[in-house]
């Protein structure tokens, strides 16, 4: 079940180890000793399911002057230190690691950012 695949998966076994496990262990019922290839196909979509989303502690921000340039400004600058997570050029909103947010708020202190 897919419950059993992700518990496997969370313990550090690979798709392909699950797949090659069931290719040598086959059911007696299977015709050709070997999983169909959507079955294979899945497992491996849920393992890429499962390791897709990275969370991080983030710092919003927003309300940047409309001219854009304080905007372009930070966005540079988190990108610079690998700080930027997401930015929305048209919203003027960016997020980024927490663990930047001293240096980030400082950066636009000092750049009179507004």
């Amino acid at each position: 079940t897919r419950d059993s695949i992700r518990t496997a998966l969370t313990r550090g076994i690979t798709a392909d180890q699950i797949i090659a496990f069931l290719n040598s262990n086959p059911h007696p019922q299977m015709a050709d000793g070997i999983i169909p290839d959507n079955v294979a196909d899945e497992i491996r979509l849920w393992e890429g399911e499962l390791f897709r989303v990275k969370y991080h502690d983030a710092l919003f921000l927003e309300d940047f002057d409309a001219n854009g340039e304080g905007f372009t400004a930070t966005v540079r600058f988190a990108e610079d230190r690998d700080a930027l997570l997401w930015h929305k050029k048209e919203d003027r909103t960016l997020a980024v690691r927490s663990d930047f947010g001293n240096s980030i708020r400082a950066f636009i202190r000092d750049n009179q950012i507004r």
